[in-house]
């Protein structure tokens, strides 16, 4: 069972991201995506294996895509364990990933 996330027609990458030579273009190509699935809140709540699978690439990958954006201020992320019952009564958890955009960064130097 997969989740299906709803990303706009459009996606936009910010001049800030698009020219920061220290992280690799799929990082860079990836913040799109985030920003795509955030642009009504600010943030997503996500799984790294739904955004693997959106990507077509390994969960191993979103993670150091994850770290790169992180360690160069585009993005913020904490982690939350969620509670829930499945259909025949057991009760389970899976670990989610809230990303919140770091939009100061996002400003046109002056």
């Amino acid at each position: 069972m997969t989740n299906q996330l709803e990303l706009p027609f459009l996606l936009i990458l910010p001049s800030k991201v698009t020219k920061c030579k220290k992280m690799s273009l799929g990082a860079r190509m990836h913040f799109a995506v985030l920003a795509g699935l955030a642009v009504n809140e600010g943030y997503c709540w996500t799984r790294d294996e739904t955004l693997a699978e959106m990507n077509d690439v390994s969960t191993r990958q979103i993670k150091r895509w994850h770290k790169e954006l992180e360690s160069n201020g585009f993005i913020k992320r904490e982690c939350s364990n969620i509670n829930y019952r499945t259909e025949e009564g057991k009760f389970l958890w899976k670990r989610v990933r809230k990303i919140n955009l770091n939009t100061e960064e996002m400003k046109y130097d002056t």
